[in-house]
């Protein structure tokens, strides 16, 4: 009895991991997503922004050091990318994880339940007198 509260709270315990590793995923890909669109509209703003030969020299140097800088966010843009999908992938195979966890638990309460349910009626019918032959 005390084994399947103990497990119980275990299995509470690892819904609750399960829970927040799903968040977690979630809010990842947001900012997976939400980072890939941001790089994409800087990759758009730098193919807009073009230098013309006609332009003053000041405006040419202010338009060359405005793409360096895009230059330099799609870069990091693109370091992010990489961080967060090895992160998406150590959240997921954390939540793989955490789901064998649980069902291992789970299936050890059952498991529990089962042999209690058992022992009961074991207990019951031997407790019940033997019937009498007429």
């Amino acid at each position: 009895m005390l084994n399947k509260k103990r497990l119980e709270n275990l299995s509470l315990i690892k819904k609750k991991k399960l829970l927040g590793q799903k968040e977690e995923i979630t809010t990842l890909d947001n900012e997976f997503e939400k980072n890939k669109s941001n790089k994409e509209k800087l990759k758009k703003i730098l193919k807009n922004t073009s230098i013309e030969n006609t332009e003053l020299a000041w405006n040419m140097k202010e338009k060359s050091e405005y793409k360096l800088k895009l230059i330099e966010q799609i870069y990091i843009s693109e370091n992010r990318e990489k961080f967060l999908s090895i992160e998406m992938k150590r959240a997921k195979n954390n939540l793989g994880k955490l789901i064998k966890e649980k069902e291992i638990v789970d299936e050890k309460i059952k498991l529990i339940t089962q042999l209690e349910k058992n022992n009961k009626e074991n207990q019951f019918i031997n407790s019940m007198p033997p019937q009498k032959n007429n």
